[in-house]
């Protein structure tokens, strides 16, 4: 029963977001890593429902730092962490 359950939290967090292939992420959200961090790259976005809203998480290189931000639909920060 203990391991069951533990599968079932595991396949949860496994599968939270969808993937999105760093060229279709939108343009505003695109903008507002660049407002924040300018010349850093996206390496990798996802797609996430939290609270009925849609967030990005996404990983960017800026300069030699890698961080996880979260950006809202509309182009909001919510949540930005080094990546360590």
């Amino acid at each position: 029963m203990k391991t069951s359950l533990i599968l079932l939290l595991l396949s949860f967090n496994t599968f939270a977001g969808k993937y999105v292939p760093v060229s279709e992420v939108p343009k505003n959200v695109n903008a507002t890593i660049q407002n924040y961090f300018p010349e850093s790259k996206i390496q990798a976005a996802e797609l996430e429902k939290k609270f009925g809203a849609n967030v990005y998480e996404l990983k960017v290189k800026y300069k030699d730092i890698l961080l996880e931000i979260e950006v809202n639909e509309n182009g909001k920060l919510r949540d930005l962490e080094l990546e360590r």
